[in-house]
């Protein structure tokens, strides 16, 4: 075999390698729209999420249906204090309890599993749709 193939062959199996998909790092502060059902319990919650890695602290404005019943909250997670105040708006009462539970990072870890991506929308003109990657791991919390 000739010392060129041997070094065209090798820059092959470089490229190749260096071209495996990888996660990306998740930004430190995001908001979303969100929806959570549970279907033992028949409560659909609605709400803006805002997430914020630097100060450690999360946002949820719900609306909470269950039935014919419908609560709107505003839930302030503030991890460095290790306080949740929780806002009733429809009785406009405020609740202040303690955090117990770890804040949750949303990253994927280099052990996870790329599972695919999908595209929702049309990706093909500007702002009108989004392409996601489904990763697949456990966290210290689940495993």
């Amino acid at each position: 075999m000739s010392p060129l193939l041997i070094v065209v062959i090798l820059g092959f199996c470089i490229a190749v390698n260096a071209q495996a998909p990888k996660p990306c790092e998740t930004p430190a502060q995001w908001q979303c729209d969100r929806t959570e059902v549970n279907r033992q319990t028949k409560e659909l919650i609605k709400m803006k999420y805002f997430y914020d890695l630097t100060n450690l602290r999360k946002r949820h404005i719900e609306v909470v249906k269950q039935g014919s019943e419908v609560d709107y909250f505003d839930r302030i997670e503030i991890y460095k204090e290790k306080k949740e105040y929780r806002v009733n708006l429809k009785e406009k009462t405020c609740q202040v309890v303690p955090l117990t539970r770890p804040f949750h990072v949303y990253q994927v870890s280099m052990n996870d599993t790329f599972e695919g991506e999908a595209s929702i929308g049309n990706t093909g003109v500007e702002g009108e749709g989004v392409t996601i990657q489904m990763w697949s791991g456990y966290t210290e919390e689940r495993s």
